[in-house]
């Protein structure tokens, strides 16, 4: 099973985000979350996804901003940032994501039922992030795009926008639905010290 930093129940209520970033309730919130840039150069996803985005009037963009990467600022009324750890913990105020397939973040919005965009980054070594997404692709829970352009990134948002779209994403969500695995690894890491 994932391991999970946060249960559910220590996520902060509906709003908190909105209120500390000054973002309407009746707003959508997309969170965008590509990585650090560590590995590879996110400034171009980042660039156009946050340009279509911005298309949607009634969408507000938090881009989650790595404690390893360089700081970023946008110049853009709809577009705020956080650098917190871990930004699960707003995770009931985001209405969908965009991320990258990375570990953390892939299972953290499984398990809050987040409709998500995901751009795996094949340049991760031996994190196959396309392998990890291809599961929630199937179930449809994710829409996975391997090469992004312009056009496929615009598709992409086009698609999870429709409210209908979004809420039979959240229910497949719930097929790949785990137990938190940080327990079970606990016990296992303490039984091989045979005490």
């Amino acid at each position: 099973n994932p391991i999970l930093l946060l249960e559910k129940e220590e996520m902060t209520k509906r709003g908190t985000l909105r209120n500390r970033l000054g973002i309407p309730d009746e707003a959508l919130l997309c969170y965008v979350q590509l990585g650090a840039g560590r590995i590879n150069d996110i400034e171009s996803d980042l660039s156009l996804t946050l340009d279509a985005l911005s298309n949607f009037e009634n969408v507000y963009s938090v881009v989650g901003e790595s404690m390893l990467g360089e700081r970023t600022t946008f110049d853009h009324p709809r577009i705020r940032v956080i650098r917190d750890y871990p930004n699960s913990k707003y995770f009931s105020d985001v209405d969908f994501a965009v991320i990258a397939g990375g570990y953390n973040t892939y299972h953290e919005v499984i398990e809050a039922s987040i409709p998500s965009i995901c751009f795996p980054n094949p340049k991760t070594g031996r994190d196959d992030q396309f392998a990890r997404t291809k599961l929630a692709a199937e179930s449809g829970c994710m829409i996975v795009v391997k090469n992004r352009t312009k056009e496929s990134v615009s598709i992409s948002l086009g698609r999870i926008m429709d409210s209908e779209v979004r809420s039979i994403m959240r229910k497949k969500c719930s097929l790949l639905h785990r137990k938190n695995g940080a327990q079970d690894v606990t016990e296992w890491l303490f039984g091989q010290l045979k005490l």
